[in-house]
C-alpha cells in the first residue's frame, strides 16, 4: 500500500487534496500502438478528467478512536512547528484523543469499473493458484462501486469497493504547554493518501487490573481500491488487501495469546500491537512483491525488472512498516512460499530475523 501523508485543516480540503495526490504518470494513455498489455488491461484509454473527480463521501469505521505511536507524534510536532515555531521546544505535551476516518473520492466510469472488475477478478485467480495458501482460497469477493457511505457494507462474501481517491485523516488532540508556562490545545488534522486499504470487523477489550488487552473479530470486512494511480497500484493492491485479509487472525491469535495473561501499561500494548501489525504488512508486501513479478510473466504485463524495482523501492519509503520488504521478499523466495507461510503462522521471530538483526 503506497501513501502520501499531508497535514490539513478542513474536510473539504481533505477531499479536494485526495483528488490532488492522485498521481498523473499514468492518467493519459500512450498511443496505442505503445501501450503496454498492462495499459490496455487495466488503463483507461483515455485522459482523466480531474474536475469530474470532486464528488466524494466520508466513510466512519465502526472503530473510530486512535491513539498515535510516539514516533508519530514527534513527526507530527516537528512538522507543525515549521509553522509554528513555539511548538518546536515544549515544557509539556500529552495526547487526549484521536479519531479517524475516510474521505473516498466517487468513481464515475461505471464503464471503466466493470471492466477493471474483471481484469482483478482474474488477477484473484492467479494469485490463489499462485500462493495456494488455504487462507487465502478460501475468501469469496464481490465489487462494487459505491456512491456513498449508505452503500458501504461490511459482508461475507468480502465488498472490493473500486473508488477514484481514498484519504484516510486522523483528527489528534493534545494539551501543551510551553516554557513560560502558557497551556493550549493543539488539534492536529493528518490525512495519507491510499491506494488500498482492507478494514477488519475487530475490537479490541481494553486491559484491565487482572488481564492484558483481548482482540474479538469476526470474518467480515471491507476493502476499498483506488482506480486511478500507477497501473503497478491499481494491479496489485487488491491481491495484498486479500493477503491481509486472509492472514489478520495471525496477528490477532497471536496478540491474544502472548499478551492476554501479561499485564503492562497501555503504551506497552499498544506498541507490541504495531509491531504485529507491521510484521504483517512487511508481509504481506513481501508476498505481493513476488506475485506481481510473476503475474507481470504470465500475462505479458510489460513491467520492466527497474520499473518494479523502482515501484518497490518507493513503497518501502513510503513507510516505515514497509522498510525491509525486498529483502523479506528474496527470503521467502529463497524458503519457499508454504515454508514462509508456516513460519508466519508459527514462528514468526524465525522468519523475520533475515530483516530484524538489531
Amino acid at each position: 500500500m503506497n501513501r502520501r501523508k499531508f497535514i490539513s485543516r478542513g474536510l473539504a480540503a481533505a477531499v479536494a487534496a485526495a483528488v490532488s495526490l492522485i498521481p498523473t504518470r499514468l492518467g493519459i494513455d500512450s498511443q496505442l500502438s505503445s501501450k503496454t498489455k498492462a495499459e490496455k488491461l487495466f488503463g483507461r484509454g483515455y485522459e482523466v478528467d480531474f474536475a469530474k473527480l470532486s464528488v466524494g463521501f466520508i466513510y466512519r469505521p465502526g472503530y473510530k478512536d486512535y491513539s498515535p505511536s510516539k514516533e508519530e507524534t514527534e513527526s507530527l510536532f516537528h512538522e507543525m512547528s515549521k509553522i509554528r515555531p513555539e511548538l518546536m521546544d515544549l515544557a509539556k505535551r500529552d495526547f487526549v484523543k484521536g479519531k479517524f476516518y475516510y474521505a473516498v473520492i466517487v468513481e464515475p466510469d461505471k464503464a471503466y469499473c466493470k471492466n477493471l472488475e474483471e481484469q482483478t477478478k482474474i488477477s484473484i485467480e492467479h494469485s490463489k493458484r499462485f500462493f495456494n495458501f488455504p487462507e487465502l482460497s478460501e475468501i469469496s469477493v464481490e465489487f462494487g462501486f459505491p456512491k456513498s457511505s449508505k452503500e458501504i457494507v461490511l459482508n461475507n462474501p468480502l465488498s472490493i469497493y473500486l473508488v477514484a481517491g481514498l484519504i484516510r485523516r486522523k483528527e489528534l488532540e493534545y494539551i501543551v504547554e510551553t516554557k513560560n508556562r502558557r497551556t493550549f490545545i493543539v488539534s492536529p488534522k493528518q490525512d495519507e493518501s491510499l491506494f488500498g486499504i482492507y478494514e477488519p470487523d475487530f475490537h479490541v477489550f481494553p486491559a484491565n487490573d487482572r488481564n492484558g488487552p483481548y482482540v474479538t473479530y469476526s470474518n467480515k470486512g471491507v476493502i476499498f481500491c483506488t482506480t486511478t494511480g500507477y497501473l503497478e497500484a491499481i494491479i496489485d493492491a487488491p491481491i495484498n488487501e486479500l493477503l491481509h485479509c486472509a492472514f489478520k487472525k495471525v496477528a490477532f491469535d497471536y496478540f491474544n495469546k502472548k499478551y492476554r495473561e501479561t499485564l503492562a501499561d497501555n503504551e506497552v500494548y499498544e506498541e507490541w500491537f504495531r509491531v504485529l501489525r507491521a510484521r504483517e504488512e512487511k508481509f504481506v508486501h513481501a508476498l505481493g512483491i513476488l506475485w506481481l513479478n510473476q503475474y507481470n510473466k504470465d500475462r505479458i504485463l510489460g513491467f520492466t525488472e527497474k520499473e518494479l524495482k523502482e515501484d518497490y523501492t518507493k513503497a518501502e519509503a513510503s513507510g516505515k512498516c514497509y522498510s525491509g520488504m525486498q529483502e523479506l521478499a528474496e527470503h521467502i523466495r529463497e524458503i519457499g512460499l508454504k515454508e514462509a507461510r508456516r513460519l508466519y503462522i508459527e514462528a514468526p521471530d524465525d522468519l523475520f530475523k533475515v530483516i530484524e538483526k538489531n
